[in-house]
């Protein structure tokens, strides 16, 4: 599969509305898109935190 190399913008809005809506927010200096395997990893850390408490 070929990547063009563009965002998918409404989904990556998408993933930013569902971290804001949660208190997730992330660094403005980091250069990666939003929907990036990290930041999902960390947002689903956070989700399992809050459900723990």
């Amino acid at each position: 599969m070929e990547h063009s190399g563009r965002l998918r913008v409404p989904a990556r809005d998408d993933v930013r509305a569902r971290y804001l809506a949660c208190g997730f927010t992330l660094d403005k200096d980091i250069s990666l898109p939003e929907d990036h395997l990290s930041f999902e990893l960390e947002f689903m850390a956070l989700l399992c935190e809050h459900e723990a408490s």
